[in-house]
């Protein structure tokens, strides 16, 4: 997936429109049409602010054997009891989110009722994060386990 894919893979998971991110970078929408199309390259000043955007390294952003992991791709499957997560407060809702070696996603929140994100193989959670982390744990997890 190259940048310019990436830009508008991101613009559109993100809910925007070209007419939205171009305004966010202070550049003309035609522009962001141009840099989606490949009619034109994109300038290195709009790397870190694409970045910040869509919540995306630079590196992701710039690296075509790098895919970007988006909302759309992920799928809800079903609710886990709390009796199969005891040490949490709620139930898991589990979705599939493309993860390598049969990780599951799983979505919950703690006892101190904050949002967290697990990656789960069967019955045994292997990683997890504060949900605002949750694209970077999964793309960590699908790069180690590639």
């Amino acid at each position: 997936m190259n940048i310019n894919e990436k830009i508008r893979a991101a613009r559109i998971d993100k809910g925007w429109t070209q007419k939205q991110l171009a305004e966010a970078l202070s550049v003309c929408e035609s522009a962001v049409q141009k840099w989606e199309t490949q009619k034109n390259g994109i300038s290195t000043e709009y790397l870190l602010p694409l970045s910040k955007i869509f919540d995306l390294s630079v590196e992701r952003l710039i690296d075509d054997s790098k895919d970007v992991v988006l909302s759309g791709e992920i799928i809800e499957l079903y609710t886990a009891s709390s009796d199969e997560h005891p040490l949490d407060s709620t139930p898991h809702i589990v979705y599939d989110a493309n993860l390598k070696h049969g990780g599951k996603l799983h979505r919950f929140e703690n006892k101190a009722g904050e949002l967290y994100s697990a990656i789960y193989v069967g019955s045994t959670e292997l990683f997890s994060c504060e949900r605002s982390k949750e694209k970077q744990m999964i793309l960590t997890w699908n790069e180690t386990n590639a």
